[in-house]
């Protein structure tokens, strides 16, 4: 049998446990409360709170936004040059101050690109195009942060001095993005490698030479004829290569052919641009990597007359670039 003390003295010990344990809760309540009371006085009453960004100072609570620098429709780099894009916070207050600030974490700007090859991230903002980058390519950078995005588009074009020697002779004569001209000539003897002869019709009488192009210019030219004749559209090869004594520097690169049509008795005149074959042409050689390198307008630009019938392959990127903003080769490299 218990004695009665022992019993008084467990519900002594555990009516004290009781009452220490409401005096912890308590003392803990009282000090989460003031601790409430603190925060909120110090992130909402400025003389309590204030933060110096970038040399502006901000009080109380601070609203943040990650601003990412707005898309454009073309940037032009050189192989070589670096891009910074220009992503920040912007921080404000209540009293309407603000300043700008780097993201506190970088890792939370993301980039997507259409080519990896062409260039490296070099910071969490920053990418450095390659020094071997081709002319004439095309990429897009996406950036993304905190669900936002926006899309960027590089060209990339050499700079004119960066590809022609004093003597104006060009370094780059096997470039698919080459510009040639009275002024950037190619090497005296240069025959481009790897010339094939294309699957198209040539016009009667014309050279075996002639009817070469570089290999993929031959592929492309086959796309084309193919897609030409499929809308009814009946094209003729005029000319394709021709060697340097024929003082003809776009198709001694390989890469120019010329284009007419039984329509108009094969002339390679300005009235073969008002034929159904002409028009197709001007409308639709971009999609298989060509240009009409001497378009009307801009004689005063290339330094030759409007020719509608001479179409220079350059890639279907570079030549839909071309033909969407209206620009020849000498724009594109222009700076």
């Amino acid at each position: 049998m218990r004695s009665i003390g022992k019993i008084k003295r467990r519900k002594k010990s555990a009516f004290e446990t009781k009452a220490k344990l409401r005096r912890y809760t308590l003392a803990a309540t009282a000090f989460l409360a003031l601790f409430a009371i603190f925060a909120i006085a110090y992130y909402n009453i400025p003389a309590l709170h204030q933060k110096e960004i970038n040399g502006t100072v901000l009080k109380g609570i601070l609203q943040e936004n990650v601003v990412l620098p707005q898309s454009e429709s073309s940037v032009k780099v050189s192989p070589g040059d670096t891009y910074v894009f220009d992503v920040y916070v912007q921080y404000s207050d209540k009293n309407g101050n603000s300043a700008k600030g780097e993201l506190s974490d970088k890792s939370d700007l993301k980039m997507e690109f259409s080519d990896t090859s062409v260039c490296d991230r070099t910071a969490y903002n920053t990418i450095q195009f390659k020094t071997n980058a081709p002319n004439g390519t095309i990429l897009t950078v996406t950036l993304n942060c905190n669900g936002e995005s926006q899309t960027f588009r590089f060209i990339i074009a050499a700079t004119l001095d960066a590809t022609v020697g004093a003597d104006g002779v060009l370094g780059n004569p096997s470039d698919p993005a080459v510009l040639v001209n009275a002024a950037r000539i190619l090497p005296s003897g240069y025959v481009p490698s790897g010339m094939t002869q294309p699957n198209i019709q040539f016009k009667s009488g014309v050279s075996d030479a002639g009817k070469y192009l570089c290999n993929d210019a031959a592929i492309a030219a086959e796309k084309l004829f193919t897609a030409a004749k499929n809308e009814g559209v009946i094209l003729t090869a005029i000319k394709g290569y021709s060697d340097y004594s024929a003082s003809d520097p776009e198709h001694q690169t390989g890469l120019a052919l010329d284009v007419s049509s039984i329509s108009v008795n094969y002339s390679t005149s300005s009235s073969f641009a008002n034929s159904a074959q002409g028009q197709w042409l001007a409308q639709n050689a971009h999609l298989y990597g060509f240009i009409l390198r001497y378009p009307s307008g801009k004689e005063g630009i290339t330094g030759y007359a409007f020719s509608p019938s001479h179409l220079r392959y350059v890639g279907v990127q570079l030549a839909t670039y071309l033909y969407e903003n209206n620009l020849t080769l000498e724009e594109l490299y222009a700076r």
